[in-house]
């Protein structure tokens, strides 16, 4: 089932004007996914064109517990999306090897990392660790857990074309 990954209506502290103006724009039509996708401020960090997929993901330590369950996502040729807040970037870190060591990063044709709640400097360390990913890997500080968290539509298949992520 498609759904919308984006504010957190819970958390008032976290919505301002512009974000709310943003997600019922799109919510009602007026900005598509290519819109969202244009104001993401995508950093390259590995680049891959023309690879596609349905996008998978979002909150790190729920994508981790879901490992080995009948919930766990089927990860071939999806492009997966990560976020995280309030864990050490040891603990995050830790995740993403664990992702590794089981395989997951060899059946995902992409990588968007959002905000992982810690300053990017230690993401260099992610980069090593991902030296063999096949796949794109983009970052953006507008997929989040709480603040500055743009609408996307999880289930949907989006591209790659090598400079902007199109739906």
């Amino acid at each position: 089932m498609k759904t919308i990954h984006g504010p957190i209506f819970s958390e008032k502290k976290y919505l301002n004007e512009p974000l709310l103006e943003i997600f019922f724009s799109f919510l009602e039509g007026n900005l598509t996914l290519n819109d969202i996708f244009t104001n993401m401020g995508f950093k390259i960090w590995k680049n891959c064109r023309g690879l596609k997929g349905e996008l998978i993901g979002g909150n790190l330590f729920v994508l981790n517990n879901l490992i080995g369950t009948e919930y766990e996502p089927d990860w071939r040729n999806k492009i997966l999306f990560i976020e995280s807040v309030g864990l050490s970037k040891e603990i995050v870190i830790s995740m993403i090897v664990h992702l590794k060591q089981i395989g997951i990063f060899d059946k995902l044709n992409g990588l968007i990392i959002g905000n992982l709640g810690y300053p990017e400097d230690s993401l260099g360390i992610i980069l090593n660790i991902l030296k063999d990913f096949k796949g794109f890997i983009l970052k953006t500080e507008k997929i989040g857990h709480v603040n500055n968290n743009l609408p996307i539509i999880i289930g949907e298949t989006i591209e790659w074309n090598g400079k902007q992520l199109i739906f």
